[in-house]
């Protein structure tokens, strides 16, 4: 998925980057999925009570999704979503949704924070699980977002 010299795939990059800043007032949310013919990025609603603040994917919603890509030969590789104000840094309650009694709720899978300013993407950080927590694989400062 993201090599661990630190760099994104860049048109996933590039995409979820242009989502965020199509909502730059709402946490967007999602999925890269990796198959035969590369790697692609899947929109998911953000049902959370606050969606400023905070994101939830449906459980029905990632369901469908891990069905789908397991179907069609593909895997799910990546979640993201943004933090339209503040740093690319997981949260505190990020961390709370995506950290179970020690373990990660979607094993195996990076976590993707793009940052807004401005409602500009203005990085994007990767974090894969390190078996203690989540450490940072990679950052990428977007000027190509525009």
């Amino acid at each position: 998925m993201t090599p661990r010299g630190g760099s994104l795939p860049e048109g996933p990059a590039r995409e979820v980057c242009a989502l965020a800043e199509a909502s730059p007032d709402r946490e967007i949310c999602g999925f890269i999925l990796e198959g035969p013919a590369g790697q692609e990025v899947a929109p998911a609603p953000n049902v959370a009570m606050d969606p400023g603040r905070g994101f939830l994917v449906a459980p029905e919603a990632l369901l469908a999704l891990l069905r789908g890509a397991e179907a069609s030969g593909r895997r799910l590789v990546a979640l993201y979503h943004s933090h339209p104000s503040g740093g690319a840094r997981l949260s505190s309650r990020d961390l709370a949704e995506l950290i179970v009694d020690g373990h990660p709720t979607l094993p195996g899978v990076e976590l993707w924070v793009v940052s807004l300013e401005g409602g500009k993407a203005r990085e994007l950080l990767s974090f894969s699980w390190n078996g203690k927590g989540y450490g940072e694989v990679a950052r990428l400062h977007p000027p190509f977002a525009r």
